[in-house]
């Protein structure tokens, strides 16, 4: 699902809900389990739709399941050896009495 496909998917899944509360005041009980009802449905429908996304995140292109670190963005970096310091080699360590 595109951005625009999802941002279009939850003003529908509002104006759903929204259409159910403007009519909540002029229903009586059961009408207004009804609407409740409708509106938990629209909620689980919401939470299915981005279990899914989730998962096809997960996934590679072959099918199979990658690494949670290969799908973030904040992923961890590579450990890099740190280059800047004296004992390097090419360069004299200060601890040993120069």
């Amino acid at each position: 699902m595109t951005p625009p496909q999802a941002v279009l998917t939850i003003y529908l899944a509002t104006a759903a809900c929204g259409l159910g509360a403007i009519l909540l005041h002029q229903v009586n009980a059961f009408g207004a389990g009804v609407i409740l009802l409708l509106v938990f449905c629209m909620l689980c429908l919401i939470a299915i739709l981005e279990a899914t996304g989730r998962r096809q995140l997960r996934r590679g292109r072959n099918g199979r399941r990658e690494s949670p670190a290969t799908d973030r963005n904040d992923a961890a970096p590579a450990i890099v050896p740190d280059v800047s310091r004296a004992d390097s080699p090419g360069k004299e360590s200060r601890s040993q009495g120069t």
